[in-house]
């Protein structure tokens, strides 16, 4: 087994468990308070929240990537 195989493994593994369901629900909270427009009263804050989203769509998104990857893993070997 490569490194990556592992990886995409235990990514897996994890995705599985109640810890990363619960990862998962406060993340689409912070979505949905970084979202609303009556949360941002300075540029800054604005920022700061373009970015938290950013961070959270990135975690979010791991599952997807990680299935991806492995697709594009067996492409390559085949």
């Amino acid at each position: 087994m490569t490194d990556e195989e592992l990886y995409c493994e235990q990514m897996r593994d994890l995705f599985l468990t109640a810890g990363w369901k619960n990862i998962v629900v406060e993340l689409q909270g912070l979505i949905e308070d970084c979202e609303s427009i009556h949360s941002v009263s300075t540029l800054e804050q604005l920022h700061y929240n373009k970015g938290m989203l950013s961070v959270a769509a990135s975690i979010l998104r791991l599952p997807a990537d990680i299935e991806m990857s492995e697709l594009e893993e067996e492409e390559y070997v085949h």
